[in-house]
């Protein structure tokens, strides 16, 4: 198992989330958009069920391929 990380995220298709299972498996897309604090986020799932993914919270999820 390979947590998401900076270092591996552009190469990431798809994750799941460590303490929620249940969720399944997401479809991640690498896009690192810049917000006004300098944070950088990502977007995770698909169309209307796609939500950001911060790069603080990146620990929080498993890369599956």
């Amino acid at each position: 198992m390979a947590i998401l990380t900076k270092g591996n995220a552009e190469a990431t298709k798809t994750i799941r989330n460590l303490d929620h299972p249940e969720w399944g498996t997401k479809r991640f897309n690498y896009n690192e958009q810049p917000l006004n604090d300098g944070e950088f986020v990502s977007s995770f799932g698909v169309g209307s069920n796609s939500s950001i993914l911060f790069e603080k919270d990146y620990r929080f999820w498993e890369v599956i391929s």
